[in-house]
């Protein structure tokens, strides 16, 4: 194996332990070890929306984190503490225009999220998603290991329910992996979030079937759209 290559395979070996452990410590690593098999498999996401017209939950306030848009001057200290980002993909998510916000306490980047207004790809879902006239799509999140359970994710996501309407938008939509339940009770119970249908796929080996299901769609390119009038009033179980 050629050096370029064998040091690809052991970053995205590293990268997909640190997943692994990650997922562990959220539902717990007994769950883990049924879950992991299922996921292969069927990778599906929640897509869950929220309406921007309607009364939003508080801002927080009297935080220690600083709050900001990513510099290019702060990609290697974002990296450093990132384990699943790599330089490349960062720099391939800002030339598609996505936004990259993140929650500063002190050097550590104690929270991340992309967020996009624009046609962006998905590398999770393995497509594009093309929001439509109005809507503002949150990419991924992250939250350092040394500040989770402290209201980072809830926080986070209002204020960018509020950046999202000060801009015009009228829709938040986001996905959450479908193993993850503490996730979506935060959404739906804490940010009023409602869950209108998922979307992922089936895989074996090099074969792939789109998983779509609810009020979601693909279009005619392969693209995920959300119906018009996908409207946080009727949840998917």
């Amino acid at each position: 194996m050629p050096p370029g290559d064998a040091m690809a395979s052991a970053c995205g070996l590293r990268r997909l332990t640190h997943r692994l452990l990650d997922v562990g410590r959220t539902i717990g690593f007994v769950r883990l070890a049924w879950t992991v098999p299922c996921w292969l498999v069927r990778r599906e996401f929640l897509v869950t929306v929220k309406d921007l017209s309607g009364p939003l939950p508080p801002l927080a306030r009297g935080t220690n984190v600083a709050w900001r848009r990513l510099a290019a001057a702060e990609i290697p200290r974002l990296l450093a503490e990132s384990p699943t980002l790599t330089e490349t993909e960062v720099w391939r998510r800002l030339r598609e225009g996505q936004e990259c916000w993140v929650g500063w306490a002190g050097d550590i980047p104690a929270h991340w999220r992309w967020e996009t207004s624009v046609e962006a790809y998905f590398p999770y879902l393995h497509r594009g998603v093309r929001p439509l006239d109005g809507d503002r799509w949150i990419v991924e999140v992250y939250t350092h290991p040394s500040r989770r359970r402290r209201g980072l994710y809830a926080a986070a996501t209002v204020a960018a329910m509020h950046r999202a309407r000060e801009r015009g938008h009228r829709r938040l939509i986001g996905l959450i992996a479908a193993w993850n339940a503490s996730a979506r009770r935060i959404a739906e119970r804490e940010l009023q979030r409602s869950v209108i249908g998922t979307v992922g796929y089936w895989t074996i080996g090099p074969w792939r079937q789109p998983l779509v299901r609810g009020r979601v769609r693909l279009d005619d390119q392969g693209r995920v759209p959300l119906e018009e009038d996908a409207r946080p009033h009727a949840p998917v179980a």
